[in-house]
């Protein structure tokens, strides 16, 4: 059989093309990044504006000096000018990720319905995306609140050490890519995460799903088909789907060996770390669970050969 490490042969980015993503929330976490990059484009347009172009914190010596601002007044205008710009740009309106995380909730409703084969057009998710909604809130101010201290954290180093705007304006959009960004990303793609598990988890109350597992971020093809199969979900207990290999984090694995959950247990585990995908499953009995589990592994190793095979075909072509 062919090892995952064989991959790296062909080209260490393939091994992206054997990652599953079992919240299939891929969509709105593209949009919410989209989002993030145009707000985060719009501070640094905005401030490259007031510091380069316009030098409206007066780091730039002037021709003549016949009055000198005090660095103190230049400190406290170029708070006014940051606070308004983070303002408009991260977090105006506070809940820009209204639309997307509603949209992820309802994938997860559809999901489940799909699973347990159960109408599911008539549910009411109001309450769901108010809360999750809130979070985003909270979050994203946080996140605007951070920026706008760092942002002025280095403003005030640069009067203090009369630095150039040109070098004030490289180490803002280091800070901007580091730290605004980056929060903001991680933040995109754990609520959609969570969002779509909060539907799910609200479907399989509402048709009598008694526990949940975890399936894990990988998610072999047919799984979810093959599931079904078995009939009604009614009271069904649940367990959990490992990878046994490392595509698994340790903290996903250990919280999935510990399954089945109730469903008051369930809420809130996952994700259960930045940027986790896993998500619940419902299953009949812990014996048609366990031949599942060897199905799909088999079915995934004979993929992955597959994969590799193809990959390298198209190497040798070119």
């Amino acid at each position: 059989m062919i090892q995952l490490r064989d991959i790296e042969l062909i080209d260490i980015g393939t091994r992206l093309l054997l990652r599953r993503d079992p919240t299939r929330s891929s969509p709105v976490r593209r949009a919410g990044r989209s989002q993030v990059n145009a707000r985060v484009y719009a501070l640094n347009k905005g401030l490259r504006q007031n510091i380069q172009e316009q030098d409206n914190i007066g780091l730039r010596k002037p021709d003549y000096v016949s009055w000198v601002e005090p660095i103190a007044g230049k400190l406290e205008r170029s708070e006014q000018m940051v606070r308004y710009l983070v303002e408009q740009t991260l977090a105006t309106p506070p809940d820009w990720l209204r639309g997307l995380i509603e949209n992820a909730i309802r994938r997860g409703v559809n999901q489940a319905g799909s699973e347990i084969k159960a109408a599911v057009d008539n549910i009411d998710t109001r309450e769901l995306n108010q809360f999750h909604t809130a979070t985003s809130v909270v979050e994203v101010k946080g996140i605007a609140g951070e920026t706008q201290r760092r942002v002025l954290r280095h403003i005030a180093a640069a009067l203090e050490q009369q630095q150039s705007p040109n070098e004030l304006m490289r180490e803002l959009r280091m800070t901007l890519e580091k730290v605004t960004r980056a929060r903001l990303i991680l933040l995109v793609n754990t609520i959609m995460v969570k969002a779509v598990n909060a539907g799910k988890l609200h479907t399989y109350k509402l048709n009598g799903v008694s526990k949940v597992g975890i399936e894990p971020e990988w998610n072999p093809a047919g799984f979810t088909r093959r599931a079904h199969d078995h009939g009604k979900w009614k009271d069904a207990d649940v367990n959990v789907l490992t990878a046994g290999d490392d595509l698994v984090c340790d903290e996903c694995e250990d919280i999935a060996d510990d399954g089945p959950y109730t469903l008051e247990e369930a809420a809130g585990l996952i994700p259960a770390h930045i940027s986790c995908r896993c998500t619940f499953v419902p299953l009949r009995d812990e014996d048609d669970f366990e031949e599942l589990v060897q199905e799909e592994r088999e079915l995934r190793r004979e993929e992955e050969e597959e994969t590799i095979k193809r990959l390298r075909r198209n190497r040798e072509d070119e």
